[in-house]
Formats: structure tokens, sequence, C-alpha cells
């Protein structure tokens, strides 16, 4: 069995290795019981086999041995396995650290091995208590204590405390290593060493269970935990109130242990020092080896008079009391102690039994309500004196004497009952401190009134992949996917060598795109090229003919790449989703740009000026209101799940500190929050930009596997399938711009308006007023038919056409936002909130799983590769994440680095930052300020590796 994405993140499947582990825990028990523990403690205790045949008080003593061996033998074991973990960990001791970051904590597969190991021991453990291992006076505290445990650390990883989980079960296996360590130098009577491992044990239980479970863990749990997630929007109330109140649960049995505990101290001293039994066994003494091996039996009358059997030798004595069912005994073997014991519980309708060794049957029978003060009979009968009865009436015990008291049914209730109390006012002290911590935590948030979503659709997930055009991947669904009703391609397509030369050679359209090792132009002069075919810009409409002519101009042999498609049995995911939901053959990049511009359109309808890299932007963050701002104004969530760094942070907005908190880990939270039903309102997911060995890249830039980028869509997609909000849920996946690679449709270049009135820079001046090539793009959601084929908007103008400001546009409407247009642009642009709601109910048939991906790529990431443009820009804004563009080196960062490096600063940038903020927010600076780092770089030669250099906010 293997683990689910190992050191990422909590996934419930691992809870398959929690039975693995049991299964595993009884086997080695058995063998270990029968191969070395059994006659290890025969040799220990100095037994013979063969002598012991009828002495059940040995064989106790011998099984209670082994039992101390294997216990010595787990909780050694995984202690060492603990401490090994916590010692590379440097949030072990540093209580404050348990919530830091949480939920977006990566959990190691150390760290998810040691979970299920521990938890498959506990669920071991509850049936080795009930059938295996010998019964003591805390049965029920003991059993309560395991499934509590159990519990608990299922609780913690899939809740994803497993920071404060791990302490907590260090904590405990500790004082159990001297414990077992006493027992068994108690049973081979070495004196010395047992009392010196009870002292070890009471001061470690002690110390680590009364002291530093409460004073430093709940503590932390209780109070800390409040502290360092008072940031959150919606704190996790209900796993508060859980968690807290298990640990409250686990110290009042540690309470009730240390009662016992200390009073074998006290019992220890007046022993001059030696342990003395376990007060908690449910054996009585052992009887000496020489006493005959057959017992004598009295019966207590209320008028004292006593039954007895005269031939047989004296051994025993009980007394039954049928209302309170008291068991008084004395010298009795541990199986005919037990015997009595479920008898006097009346456990079972009827009950019978035979002492091993003796020449008696003892049974009770007749139903339980039967059993009355009046009328419990006790048959025993002698097969040496052919089976003759004595009957007789126990009406009153006789107390008296020191025989051991038991009480088992009203002690047992009673018990019972002081505990559900303690439990229960533990719990009310808890809710009123959860009370306090949450109207504190309510306080310094700002109330917003909750406003209403009239459609089906309450979550949009959007999916911006890389650098690709329609023809390129959707294309031939036309005629090889059998979707006529596509505007696809005949295959009839192509462009020639030399645009302006009649005579040129033709370079015709084909399905045979495969791995794409280079990458085409799609600088704004090259698309101006690919659209025109050359620098005038007026025809209309846009011919489209300059591609093939680019792209050789980059290297020979390029024309064709180009001008390649993929088979839909090469994008088998699309190919899939176009199938059962919607595609749009009619949307367009926002500007005839690279990444950066349309990025910034898809969330904000404009590029402020933007047609590329501009440093003082990249530094300062573009200034421009997102939709994010428009969501937060009326108080709807978002959430940006990001992979190494998220390019949304190119916006200034986003930087604030009120903000940050909606950044998570994808492979940490994406599925955990879709199977808890609390995606926000609109979801951003970004793709690992970064192709390194580890964590391929998914993005589809070329020189990208795109099977990467196809897993990543089905992964998506299954997960919001799976999730329940699921029938709440569009996804809507598209791609930022063409990436060089051609496309038939004219781009659309007559009224379309500029977003903002901002012109270009030069030497170009664009006025923003045509949109760039047609991207694929595809609608999810059970609230759409199947093999729909999106053509142009209805509306709102003439012109309008769907492009990336459609999103946001969309966003507004679909969630009746109370804001303005952002621009001129998502004014304009047409809206697909009416295709969600053309259907009365959400569909049921939407298939679960998708179909499997093969790699086109004949080899691996190749890490030692130059960055792209795109990756440089990235990396540019890392460094502003990370304070490095105050260095006078800032506009070179990036040009040097490799793939690898790259990702390493990327992930380090961000995880710098945005712990920074998260810093902040705790300090309680103001949320609207925006955090800014000072420089980590130590180099800019060798490595580019970072230090840990203060940061300010």
């Amino acid at each position: 069995m293997t683990l689910v994405h190992a050191g990422v993140g909590p996934e419930p499947g691992n809870f398959l290795l929690v039975l693995c582990f049991a299964f595993g825990s009884f086997v080695a028990r058995l063998l270990l019981d029968r191969f070395v523990y059994k006659p290890l403690a025969m040799k220990l205790l100095s037994y013979k086999a063969v002598p012991m045949i009828n002495d059940e008080a040995k064989w106790s003593k011998i099984a209670k041995c082994s039992e101390s061996m294997w216990k010595l033998t787990y909780y050694a074991a995984v202690q060492i396995w603990v401490l090994s973990i916590i010692k590379q960990e440097t949030w072990s001791l540093d209580t404050k650290e348990y919530f830091k970051g949480w939920p977006n904590q990566e959990l190691k597969s150390s760290l998810i091995l040691f979970y299920m190991c521990q938890c498959g021991f506990y669920v071991y453990s509850i049936g080795a208590l009930v059938a295996w291992e010998t019964r003591r006076k805390d049965f029920s505290i003991m059993m309560s204590h395991h499934i509590v445990t159990s519990v608990l650390i299922g609780f913690s990883y899939i809740t994803r405390f497993f920071r404060i989980g791990t302490m907590i079960l260090a904590l405990h296996d500790t004082s159990d290593v001297f414990l077992e360590s006493a027992k068994l130098f108690k049973y081979s009577e070495k004196e010395m060493a047992a009392s010196l491992c009870f002292g070890l044990f009471a001061i470690s239980w002690f110390l680590l269970r009364l002291v530093y479970f409460p004073f430093w863990i709940i503590k932390a749990s209780s109070y800390e935990c409040v502290e360092a997630l008072s940031w959150m929007e919606n704190f996790p109330t209900t796993l508060y109130y859980v968690f807290n109140t298990m640990l409250l649960t686990l110290l009042v049995f540690h309470t009730y242990w240390w009662k016992l505990i200390f009073a074998m101290i006290m019992k220890q001293m007046s022993n001059k020092g030696q342990v003395g039994e376990d007060i908690r066994s449910g054996s009585p003494r052992v009887t000496s080896p020489e006493k005959p091996d057959f017992f004598c039996v009295q019966i207590l009358k209320m008028e004292n008079e006593h039954c007895c059997c005269p031939d047989i030798a004296m051994g025993a004595d009980f007394v039954v009391h049928p209302s309170f069912f008291y068991v008084k005994i004395k010298q009795a073997p541990d199986r005919f102690f037990h015997f009595l014991v479920s008898l006097a519980e009346c456990l079972l309708p009827s009950v019978s039994a035979r002492l091993v060794g003796s020449p008696f049957s003892i049974c009770c029978p007749g139903p339980r309500t039967n059993r009355t003060r009046e009328n419990l009979p006790l048959l025993l009968s002698s097969p040496s004196r052919g089976g003759a009865p004595w009957d007789s009436f126990v009406r009153a015990p006789p107390w008296g004497g020191r025989e051991m008291d038991l009480v088992a049914q009203g002690g047992r209730r009673a018990r019972r009952r002081l505990l559900v109390r303690a439990v229960f006012l533990l719990y009310l002290m808890t809710s009123a401190h959860c009370l306090d911590a949450e109207r504190a935590v309510s306080g310094r948030r700002k109330k917003k009134a909750k406003h209403e979503i009239k459609g089906p659709i309450k979550t949009l997930v959007v999916l911006v992949m890389e650098n690709r055009s329609f023809d390129h991947m959707l294309g031939w669904l036309r005629t090889k996917g059998g979707r006529p009703d596509i505007d696809g391609l005949t295959g009839h397509e192509y462009n020639r060598l030399n645009a302006s030369d009649p005579s040129s050679p033709e370079v015709f359209v084909s399905d045979g795109a495969a791995y794409v090792d280079s990458d085409p132009g799609h600088s704004f002069q090259a698309i101006r090229e690919q659209i025109f075919g050359s620098e005038d810009t007026a025809a209309v409409p846009a011919p489209m003919s300059g591609f093939a002519q680019q792209a050789e101009s980059m290297g020979e042999g390029m024309a064709s790449t180009v001008m390649r498609g993929f088979a839909p049995d090469a994008v088998p995911v699309y190919s899939a989703l176009a199938e059962e939901f919607a595609v749009f053959d009619r949307w367009f990049a926002s500007v005839p740009a690279s990444t950066q511009p349309n990025r910034f359109y898809v969330h904000s309808a404009t590029s402020h000026g933007a047609t590329g890299n501009v440093r003082r932007d990249l530094v300062h963050g573009f200034p421009q209101k997102t939709i994010f701002d428009s969501l937060d104004e009326d108080g709807l969530s978002f959430g940006v799940y990001y992979q190494n760094i998220p390019a949304v942070l190119f916006f200034k907005s986003l930087r604030k500190l009120k903000h940050l908190v909606k950044f998570h880990s994808y492979k940490l939270a994406f599925k955990l929050d879709a199977k808890l039903g609390r995606l926000p309102n609109y979801v951003v997911i970004e793709q690992h930009y970064f192709d390194v060995k580890l964590s391929p890249a998914n993005d589809d830039h070329p020189s990208h596997d795109i099977a990467r980028g196809q897993r990543l869509v089905k992964e998506v997609y299954q997960t919001l399938r799976a999730s329940p909000q699921w029938n709440e849920t569009a996804l809507l996946i598209t791609y930022d711009e063409h990436g060089g690679f051609y496309d038939h449709v004219p781009t659309p270049v007559t009224g379309v308006p500029n977003p903002d009135g901002i012109i270009g820079p030069d030497p170009f001046y664009f006025k923003f007023d045509r949109l760039g090539v047609r991207v694929p793009t595809i609608l999810i959601s059970p609230w759409i038919e199947k093999r729909t084929a999106i053509h142009e908007p209805k509306g709102p103008t003439p012109h309008s056409q769907y492009e990336h400001s459609s999103i946001p546009a969309t966003v507004r409407k679909l969630f009746n936002l109370n804001s303005n247009f952002l621009t001129k642009r998502d004014a304009w642009a047409g809206t697909f909130e009416s295709y969600l709601s053309i259907r009365k109910t959400p569909r049921t048939d939407c298939p679960e799983k998708l179909p499997k991906v093969k790699s086109l790529r004949p080899f691996g990431p190749r890490e030692d590769k130059v960055l792209s443009e795109f990756q440089v820009e990235l990396i540019q804004l890392a460094s502003q994440l990370n304070g490095d563009h105050v260095l006078n080196t800032y506009p070179y960062i990036g040009k040097g680095m490799t793939v690898r490096q790259a990702n390493r600063y990327a992930e380090d940038a961000v995880a710098r930052f945005l712990e920074a903020g998260r810093a902040a927010l705790r300090a309680g600076a103001n949320e609207s300020a925006i955090v800014t780092m000072r420089p980590a770089l130590t180099s800019r030669i060798s490595g580019w590796s970072s230090d840990a250099s203060a940061q300010s906010i």
C-alpha cells in the first residue's frame, strides 16, 4: 500500500493503514508471545513448563509478564520513533507554533506513518483489552481511554491538528516505558530495579500528564489556538470544541489513574520502598505452589449458618449478595475470580464455568430476571460424589475480615456517573472559554451582512492554463470528435511561409501535435504579425495569415509546429468534458499580448496599460480594482489555491493583510476544503509553473508536458464532482493567450472598448481596441446540458464578445454584486450566467471519473533549463515579495537562474511573505496594510540562497 499524497497533506484514504497496523499488531503479539515472550518469561521467573500444567496462578503470572514485555517493546520502539521525528521539527517545543500556518501545514510521510501506526495500535488494544489482556478494576476507564485516544488520533489527523497531536502521543508513551519496566522487574523479584522504575514512572506521569499536558498542551489548544487563528474569517469553532473536549476527557483519566498511582506510592513507602502489587489488578494473591489443586466453597446465609463441604480441603471463600452483587475473594485462581465477577455482574442470561484443575462445576441457571433476593441458587456438584447437589439461598452477607471487596454493579455505576459529571463540568468550562474567545475574535472582525445569491451557483472555480490556441487544443473536435456544431478545423486551413507572397509554400493544419519543445513567439509584435501578416493592422476582418511566417522566422521547421493541433484522443480529458458540458468556440484573449496582461483581465478587466512586463508595477503591484475587491465589499468569499507562486499577487490590493489569509496551498487545502464543503464563492486555482522532477509543471506552457495539465484538470473536476458543493458549483477552464499557435477564427478588431482610457507604452502605443487570438474555454456544471456549444454572445452590445473580462462581468451578475463594473471592458463583454439557469434541476448523470491520460513527452523535466519570459516575470514578483526589489541587481533577477533554482526561490519567497503577513495579523496590525519585506538574498551568483532576514510591515 502506498501513501496518498505522502508528504503533502492528510488523506482519509490513509486510514486503510490503520487496519494494516492493527492486524500487524495482533500477528506480532501472537508470534512474539509464543516464540519469545512466554519462553523468556518462564526463564525470567525460573519456572519450568511441566510442573505448571495444573498451576493456574503461575500461568497467570507468566501471561502478565508476557503482556508487559509486549507493551514495553512497542512503547520503547514508538518513543524512539517519535523522538527522531520531532527532533527534526522546529515547532516541537514551541507551543505557539502548533497552529501557526494552520490549516496549510505540511504533513510529512514519517508523521503519516506514525499517526496510522498509533491509531492502529489503539484499535488493536480495544480488542485485546476485551479478549486477551488481564482484566483489571479500571477496565471501563481503560476501554474509554483507548476509544477516546483512537478518535483523537483520527480527528487530529484529518483536521490537521497533527503538530499538537504528535506531541500528545509523545508525552503519553514516555511514562508507559517506565511502568512496563517496573512490572517486569517486579515479576522477576528484582525489587530495587522495580522501585527505581516505578519512581521514574510516577515522576514522569506527574510532570508530563498532570503538569505539561494541562498547562502547556491544553493551554495551547484552548488559548493559543484562538490567538493564532484569530485572523480567520470563519473560526473553526466546532473543531475547537470537539478537540478540547477530548483533551479534557484524557485529563480526567489521568487524574483518576494518578489517584491509583499515589495509593501505590503510599503503599511502597509503607513497604520500605518495595513496589506492591498493582492495585488495579482484579487478581487476588497467588496461592502457594505447595497448596493442593482443589478448593473449598462456603455459602453463608443471613442467619450466619454455613453450608460446607467437609470432604473438600480449605482453599477459598466467597460471598454473593444478589442485590448489590458484592464479591469477597480470598486465595482463588484468576479464572475462578473472573467467573465469580461475571456471575456477580450477571453479564449473561445464564452463566456456567468449570474451574481448571478442580473437581467442581459451578453454574447459575435461569434467566437474569429470575435472580432476585429470594431465588438466586448456587448449584455445586462434585463428580467424585456422583454429582450430588447442595442448594442454598444467599440472603445477606456477613461483612468482615480482610477479604477484598469488589462492587460489581452499584460501584461501577457510581464511578461512571462521577466520570460523566466531571467530563460535563469540564466541558462547560471549556464552552465558557470558547464563547469568550469567539467573542474576542468576532470583535476583531468586521461584521458584514449576509449577501443573497439568487441563482443555483454559489461557487465559481476558475482555472487559467497557459499559451495554447483553440484550434491547437480543441480544433479537431469538429471533424475527428463528432462535434460539427463547434467551429473547429476542417483540414483545409493553411498559412503561407510568406504571408505577402501568393506563390509562397503553403503550410496546412494537421492533427499531429505532440510534445512541443520550443516556445513559439507571443510578444505583442509577434502576435501582430501572426494576426495580420505584417505591421499593417487595418485589415477587417483580421486575415490570421502570419502564424507560419512568424514561427519560421524563429527557427527552421517551426512553421509546421504552430500549425499542428491535438487529435481528440491526445487530450482525452478535454474531449470528455466537451462531450458532457459546454465549449465556447468564440472566447478570445483580452489583449493581443503575452501572459500577464491577459491574466490581469481575468480578474480586473484591464491590464492598466500593460502589454508586457512593467518593472514599476511589478514592484509596487498593479493598482486597479479587482473582482476580489468587489466580492469582499459585498461580504462574499474568495480563495486562491496556489502550487508554488500565486500570480494574482501582481495585484497590489491582494497584498493587503486581510487578503493574505485567502491564499492556500493547493496540495494541502483544495481537496480537503472541497470534501468538507467549504470552498469559497470565487475560487482561483494556480498551477505549478516550474518544471522540476518532484513537481512537474502542469500549466501547459510550452515546453511543458500537456499530459500534466490534463491530469490537473481531471483532478480539479473529480474533486469538485465528489464535493457536497457540486450542485452549486461551476468550473471555467480557459487559457490566458494562444502562445503563438495557429487559430483560423478572425480576431475581433471593431467595437472593442478601451477599458480605462490608458494607452500602452511606446513604441506601439496600443489603444486596447482589439482582442487577442481565440483560446480554448470549457464551462462545467451539473446545470449545463450535454454537448453544449456556446457561440457569440447576444449582448450587451452588438459587438460584444466572450473574452477574459467576461469572468468578472459574469461574477457580478451570478452573485448579484452591488458594485459597479470594474471597467468599460467588463461592461461590454458577454456573460454566460444564462447557460447556468436553463435547467430547472441539476443533472445527476455527470461522470464521476474522467479518462486516463498518457504522457506525450519522451523525457522528464529539464531542471537546468533557463527560464521562459513568464517564469522570469514570476521570479521578479517573488523578489518583490521577498524584499529583494530594493537591490540594484533587481532587473537581472531570474536571468541567470535555472528552473530548479527559480522554483526553490519562488516557493521560499511566497512562504516568507505569507508568514510575515499572518504574523502581522496576529500582532494586531491594520488589516488594510500591505506587507513589505527586507532583502533575503545573500548572493546574486551562487545558488540564489536566502537567509532569515528580519521582516517589516
